[in-house]
């Protein structure tokens, strides 16, 4: 396939996206008491006939549906407890208010800007926040004046000062939330019933409009539109079709909505209506960005002010990049080899922007037999070698980044590359494995960070470029590809490869 006509192809995906989404008659119910989901038809009405989609093979002339795993939803039980009524309501700052409910149970909110407000619940009372190094926004209560009113049945907060500012209206017996817009009486999004727990997760259960459409969820190998299907927030490891190899806890709707679920536990979304968000873990805490329908880059600049605005890599990271393990029996044990195969790339008028020169699981730097060698003086040689051809030297987390000060400083190191056996179970983990990356090259060095990571998560954009994991050069990798990254474009992955 040409590169015009996978374009094509793309803009066929997207329009059929906008225009309604998968067709929901072929979904099944959701499941109950934690069973398994069946997973709806990927193939929208909108699309061409004859264009194959995501999760869809074409064989003898047909498009057959590929079988999808099943979908585990969290927990035994489907609902062990739903948040009850409304006792009282009060303002603890200048921008936050203390919803005390039933029992134990205690609801805060909180307003950053007056287009994003925060919710965290509490079912014991004792709220906390252990995901609180993603976040970098902060609220800004001089620029922003919010409101309480006690209408009767419900609490209106509503932020002041412009048209487009957000009121979220909390229902009182029991406590249903719904967030609106302005003096709007239609709201951008409502629960159809009240937040709530079973044994392992907290969920909330939002409506959804017959022409709504949904995107996010990080990078979601072959699928970026999940109106009438269940994704799944986690680690997976899984780096072909149908895997997630950079979740993450933030999706956005065609209504003019995005959710932010500030965790690090892993999730599903159920987006057949009404969508199921839950995450495994006792407690909620989410930040909702309103906006104009469709206003993708509005809900999008109010997700970064939150979690951080994307990186902007240094130029070298814009190109071609060069991974392979040079100290092996294929290459003699020697990382000198590296600099052959850049003469190649010149031989052949490639451009070649970096080189990782120790990518393989068993491979060092330096020359000879020994397992895992460590070598600064031929590191630096081959470094030094590059550079003057205009290739910078990069570095995989084969064992570990023990060295990387003496890596980056005098062993010219500028690109870093975490892999499974550095991030090892994701989340949090990851994060600060990532986060280590980057200070070891900006602290080292005066150059600017590029890491290349896999299973990032919320605010890994900030730090790295992350990538769908080991592919194949084919046309099949291309066809979910495609796909996948026009998804990362409704998540600020600015930055990704495969």
């Amino acid at each position: 396939m040409q590169w015009p006509a996978l374009l094509s192809c793309l803009a066929a995906l997207v329009t059929s996206a906008f225009a309604g989404g998968s067709d929901s008659s072929a979904h099944s119910k959701h499941a109950t008491n934690g069973g398994s989901a069946e997973v709806g038809s990927r193939l929208g009405p909108h699309v061409p006939p004859g264009l194959v989609g995501p999760g869809y093979d074409f064989v003898d002339g047909k498009v057959v549906k590929r079988p999808e795993k099943s979908v585990q939803l969290p927990g035994d039980a489907w609902v062990v407890k739903t948040v009850g009524k409304v006792l009282s309501a009060k303002r603890t700052g200048d921008s936050s208010f203390l919803l005390q409910c039933e029992g134990s149970t205690k609801v805060l909110v909180t307003f950053y800007r007056m287009d994003i407000v925060r919710v965290q619940l509490a079912w014991d009372g004792d709220f906390d926040d252990p995901a609180k190094e993603i976040v970098v926004g902060e609220p800004t209560p001089k620029d922003l004046r919010v409101e309480m009113q006690d209408l009767g049945q419900f609490f209106d907060f509503q932020a002041q000062g412009h048209e487009g500012a957000v009121r979220l209206r909390a229902e009182k017996e029991p406590l249903r939330l719904a967030l609106f817009r302005g003096s709007s009486q239609t709201p951008v999004w409502a629960e159809q019933s009240g937040l709530s727990r079973n044994g392992t997760a907290t969920f909330q259960t939002l409506a959804a409009a017959p022409d709504e459409a949904f995107f996010g969820g990080g990078m979601q190998n072959g699928y970026f539109s999940h109106r009438d299907h269940v994704i799944n927030i986690a680690v997976s490891y899984n780096w072909d079709d149908g895997g997630s190899p950079n979740a993450a806890p933030f999706y956005i709707s065609s209504a003019g909505y995005g959710v932010f679920r500030c965790t690090w536990a892993e999730g599903t979304y159920d987006f057949r209506s009404p969508n199921i968000i839950a995450h495994k873990e006792q407690r909620f805490d989410a930040f909702y960005f309103a906006g104009a329908p469709r206003d993708f880059k509005g809900l999008l600049e109010g997700y970064t002010y939150i979690t951080g605005r994307p990186f902007m890599p240094p130029v070298y990271a814009l190109g071609i990049g060069d991974s392979d393990c040079y100290h092996n029996n294929r290459h003699g044990n020697n990382t000198n080899v590296a600099l052959s195969v850049m003469e190649e790339y010149r031989q052949w008028n490639m451009p070649l922007g970096w080189m990782l020169v120790n990518d393989g699981y068993g491979c060092g730097y330096g020359e000879g037999p020994k397992e895992f060698p460590s070598t600064m003086s031929t590191l630096s040689h081959v470094s030094k070698g590059l550079l003057g051809d205009g290739v910078v030297t990069g570095l995989w987390s084969g064992t570990d980044f023990s060295h990387v000060a003496s890596e980056v400083s005098d062993g010219r190191v500028r690109v870093l590359k975490t892999d499974v056996a550095w991030v090892g179970g994701g989340g949090k983990f990851a994060f600060d494995a990532v986060e280590d990356c980057v200070a070891g090259i900006e602290n080292n060095s005066d150059a600017r960070r590029f890491i290349w990571t896999v299973e990032g998560w919320a605010g890994t954009h900030r730090n790295a470029v992350m990538w769908t994991g080991d592919n194949y050069g084919s046309f099949e990798s291309i066809r979910w590809q495609v796909p996948t990254f026009a998804g990362c474009g409704f998540f600020p992955q600015g930055h990704r490869s495969a």
